[in-house]
């Protein structure tokens, strides 16, 4: 899916992207612009497009040698600050990274293109409006792409997030429990779901402390019966 040729653009100022000093998530956004795909493709129907990567958790966790957890919170931070965009699937994620004309498009130079370069002012014009096209066409694909991210997660997914983590909460649970009130406006689902480990882990009662109000209850009523 992803041509190994070619070649990146990168701007000096990412020196002061507030991710530069998190080592994690700067390899995380590094890797997928080098790997995305140059231009439009297709893979089992559907359609790829240009500044996308077709991948998994665990094959970025394999390639970059760091965790899945790791890979996961990188992208949770990418995200937020609108670096990229995540499409969901049962087996696989579209990866797609923002404003990717920034980085790649328009700029794979080959022979004609540089001739290109130098066209007239109208020809320079016309580049300008097509550009434009472009750039409006990618805000496009980001709003579908974020619609189709705010359905719910699958069963499946979070199953493999509770086994991943060695959480105890019931992964049915949850899944019916927002389902049922719709998961609209959830952003972040394994947030929630931490939190629900959470809460599981203060409701079990240590079996000292029953022991010991157990053995005090005992005590009481021994006093009472020699009073009585």
């Amino acid at each position: 899916m992803c041509e190994q040729k070619g070649w990146v653009k990168l701007y000096r100022s990412l020196l002061d992207w507030e991710w530069y000093d998190d080592v994690n998530t700067k390899i995380v956004f590094l890797h997928i612009l080098l790997k995305a795909n140059w231009e439009e493709t297709k893979w089992h129907g559907e359609i790829i497009p240009a500044g996308s990567l077709k991948t998994t958790l665990p094959e970025l966790a394999k390639e970059l040698h760091i965790s899945v957890r790791s890979v996961r919170t990188a992208l949770e931070h990418l995200k937020s600050t609108d670096n990229l965009t995540v499409k969901t699937t049962s087996k696989y994620r579209i990866i797609s990274i923002t404003n990717w004309c920034k980085y790649q498009l328009n700029d794979r130079q080959t022979d004609s293109q540089a001739t290109a370069k130098r066209q007239s002012n109208d020809s320079q014009a016309t580049d300008t409006v097509s550009l434009y096209k472009e750039e409006k066409e990618i805000k496009n694909v980001k709003k579908r792409e974020k619609a189709a991210e705010a359905a719910s997660p699958s069963l499946e997914e979070i199953k493999k997030y509770v086994a991943d983590n060695s959480y105890s909460i019931s992964p049915e649970r949850f899944y019916n429990y927002y389902s049922a009130r719709g998961w609209s406006g959830i952003s972040n689902w394994y947030s929630l779901a931490d939190e629900w480990e959470r809460t599981e882990r203060q409701k079990v009662v240590p079996v000292s402390n029953f022991v010991r109000e157990s053995s005090f209850d005992d005590d009481l009523s021994d006093l009472t019966m020699f009073l009585d």
